[in-house]
């Protein structure tokens, strides 16, 4: 899911119309959002590493290091 996420925020959208979806996703999956610090912590990395290339290298061309998505990612969804 971050990859996708990641990618749609580099797309113009409606700032409110993404937050609003985004927590609609967040709640359909029984994800608790209250800010993205905590949705995005340390042990995130180390879930997605092991899937990372394997799952969506396949995906996305070039596969971008995990690391610096994690870190846009922050910086694009603190809305």
């Amino acid at each position: 899911m971050p990859g996708l996420i990641w990618r749609l925020c580099s797309v113009e959208f409606d700032r409110k119309l993404l937050l609003s979806l985004f927590r609609k996703k967040c709640a359909l999956k029984d994800i608790d959002f209250k800010c993205i610090d905590t949705m995005i912590a340390g042990e995130t990395k180390s879930i997605l590493e092991p899937y990372w290339e394997r799952e969506l290298g396949r995906l996305l061309n070039p596969l971008p290091d995990l690391d610096e998505l994690l870190l846009d990612l922050k910086r694009k969804l603190s809305f």
